[in-house]
């Protein structure tokens, strides 16, 4: 459930706001106050770079900015396309449209999927239509997707000069050197969801007349890519390793999952649990283990169906339920009261940050091979080879990897090192740099009034 109003995308009513010369002084100066932000969204398939927009928005409306968010669709063949389908965000009661902005920032987020020969043209276009004035322009890339030295960042870079902005910023999300850190949860909905979580998810289960194990630990995961066997059968198999006793619950979210795959998953699922190797047997971790699938009855309800039991050998029972899609406050529920998680994508990761304080296992998608190097760095600085091979152990897609008694004595003993990489990582936020941004230029509302 959104907690922001910037949260869920819906049209707008793109009304223009009185002129500056009908305005009370008071008026005046609650709309010179702010900054005005055009804030460019390239969009390339999933949710998430919708969401990166969104904490962008959030972090203006802080700020007390108007902000208009301007989609870009570069999911289509040939060249991205865009419209007047604009979200027109503020806090002020007054609405507004993009063509009463005096003076606005330009940002560009996520910026790299879209070219800079098309970025001018949408820029270009913009500023013709709605008579925008070309001052400054920043560029927030998502976590270490592209170097700052990248041939694209320096033909962007280049675009802007001779397009007339006379400032240009570029940002990196991510990890590695350089890069400012990742956009959390606002504080408001993290203390919202860790009042409410256990609370909700009582209530939630008991909708479905479905009971998990009391006193478990919680793993919840989200899986957003086609690699969805490696990710479920390293996650299942480490967690349980790293835990061997007492009942665990698996909340494993599959945006893939249709019914073409479903039947596999479970039966690949159900071998994951029954096979093991040389070092290993994983039904010594639990005497009992279900496999569920959760499917939507309608667009409110879902029900939990049982597929496979799986007998052991060990004491814990399991429960593993897969589902297509959760909604976000449920989601969100899960994150805060896991043990464990497995995010995919920037905004699972941050998410589980926010809400868990842990790294979460990472299922590297091939365009975020950097961002799970860059934590395999940070690792090796804080606990050398040791702590490294721990935290690689948990990228899936880099080292799809199943930990051998060894290493699972190993991450037993960099328990320390484990707690000093996650506050390394969690601490690292770029919420701070990026409303900088957004700041009131206080020079520019007295030549306004003037």
């Amino acid at each position: 459930m959104p907690l922001h109003k910037v949260e869920t995308p819906s049209s707008q009513s793109l009304s223009r706001v009185p002129s500056i010369s009908k305005l009370t002084n008071e008026s005046l100066g609650k709309l010179t106050n702010r900054r005005d932000v055009v804030l460019i969204n390239p969009i390339c398939g999933g949710s998430g770079d919708i969401s990166l927009a969104n904490k962008i928005a959030n972090l203006a409306l802080e700020q007390d900015c108007r902000i208009t968010i301007v989609p870009v669709d570069c999911t289509l063949f040939g060249d991205p396309t865009f419209n007047n389908n604009h979200r027109n965000i503020s806090h002020c009661s007054v609405e507004h449209s993009i063509g009463d902005f005096y003076d606005p920032i330009f940002v560009v987020a996520p910026a790299a999927i879209c070219s800079p020969a098309k970025l001018h043209d949408i820029i270009e276009s913009l500023c013709h239509e709605y008579h925008l004035n070309k001052d400054d322009v920043a560029c927030i890339e998502e976590m270490d997707f592209i170097s700052p030295d990248n041939a694209r960042v320096l033909e962007r870079e280049d675009m802007f000069k001779k397009s007339g902005f006379n400032k240009s910023m570029y940002y990196s999300l991510g990890f590695s050197e350089g890069a400012i850190g990742y956009l959390p949860v606002d504080k408001h909905t993290v203390d919202i969801v860790r009042e409410r979580c256990e609370r909700d998810l009582v209530n939630l289960l008991d909708s479905y007349n479905f009971s998990l194990e009391k006193q478990s630990r919680y793993n919840i995961a989200y899986i957003s890519s086609p690699n969805i066997y490696n990710a479920v059968r390293v996650f299942v198999t480490n967690t349980l390793s790293e835990n061997q006793s007492g009942n665990a619950n698996y909340i494993i979210v599959v945006r893939l999952l249709n019914e073409k795959n479903e039947d596999k998953l479970i039966k690949y699922t159900e071998g994951v649990l029954s096979h093991g190797g040389d070092d290993y047997n994983p039904q010594d971790l639990f005497s009992s283990a279900n496999i569920y699938v959760a499917k939507p009855d309608d667009a409110e309800k879902q029900t939990i169906h049982h597929k496979v039991n799986v007998d052991g050998e060990g004491g814990g029972r399991i429960n593993i339920v897969f589902v297509n899609s959760l909604p976000q406050n449920i989601l969100y529920d899960f994150m805060a009261l896991a043990d464990s998680g497995m995010a995919s994508g920037d905004q699972s990761l941050g998410e589980f940050l926010s809400l868990n304080g842990q790294v979460p296992y990472y299922e590297v998608q091939p365009w975020k091979v950097n961002l799970g190097n860059a934590l395999v760095a940070h690792a090796k600085d804080i606990g050398g080879d040791e702590l490294s091979g721990v935290i690689s152990s948990r990228i899936v897609g880099i080292n799809d990897h199943i930990l051998t008694s060894v290493e699972r004595n190993r991450a037993t003993e960099q328990s320390d090192g484990l707690k000093d990489f996650n506050e390394r990582i969690r601490s690292r936020t770029a919420d701070s740099q990026i409303s900088e941004l957004f700041k009131p230029n206080r020079k520019d509302d007295e030549d306004l009034i003037n």
